[in-house]
């Protein structure tokens, strides 16, 4: 996925925004994510990294146009994603595909950052010795971008789709005051006081 990260990055510009918004929601879900208590074993261990990575080309993929700061491409992760039907749609990097029928990734949408030009320097392939293999439908389901049998996400993880849609809606509320504060609407020491906060585990680091 680095080649394909490095490719839409290098499209996308903006003093490599796609790449500085990768490193701040991986902090997010690695480190603070961790403050979630409510089921057996630590949130990040039930969601890889190869699948945060394909969630968040997926948000920039159509939502672009709109993103100049990692902390909004942060929002709009948490936001998309808390209130994600897991249990009718799989997340693409070329958007929601629905389960339960022929499941096969999407082309390039008009508007959209990942273009077709883009697509065709990685061509989609199955892994070795899975060719006829049909992409496993789980509890929640990520399509590796250029292996349309691959699910990135394990059993072990979709059985907890319920808790990290939680803490990803749980999360969203928090962030809302900083986000306030981009649109002009919250103060400059409300929103650096309240983000101190909301990574007080990475900050740590």
């Amino acid at each position: 996925l680095s080649a394909l990260v490095d490719e839409v990055d290098s499209v996308l510009g903006k003093q490599h925004l796609l790449k500085l918004s990768l490193l701040l929601i991986k902090a997010w879900w690695f480190y603070e994510s961790r403050a979630d208590t409510t089921g057996h074993g630590p949130l990040p261990s039930y969601l890889g990294e190869s699948a945060l990575t394909t969630m968040v080309l997926a948000i920039f993929n159509e939502h672009h146009a709109r993103i100049n700061f990692p902390l909004q491409a942060l929002a709009i992760f948490l936001s998309v994603y808390a209130s994600f039907p897991w249990d009718r749609w799989c997340c693409t990097i070329q958007g929601p595909v629905p389960l339960y029928s022929p499941l096969t990734a999407r082309e390039a949408a008009p508007g959209h950052l990942i273009s077709a030009e883009i697509l065709r320097k990685f061509p989609r392939q199955a892994p070795r010795g899975q060719q006829d293999h049909e992409f496993p439908v789980r509890a929640m389901n990520v399509m590796h971008p250029t292996r349309a049998t691959v699910n990135l996400i394990s059993d072990r993880a979709s059985q907890r789709s319920q808790r990290i849609s939680s803490c990803f809606r749980t999360a969203a509320q928090q962030l809302r005051p900083s986000v306030s504060y981009l649109r002009g609407k919250d103060t400059y020491a409300t929103s650096v006081a309240f983000l101190d906060t909301f990574f007080t585990r990475t900050l740590k680091r």
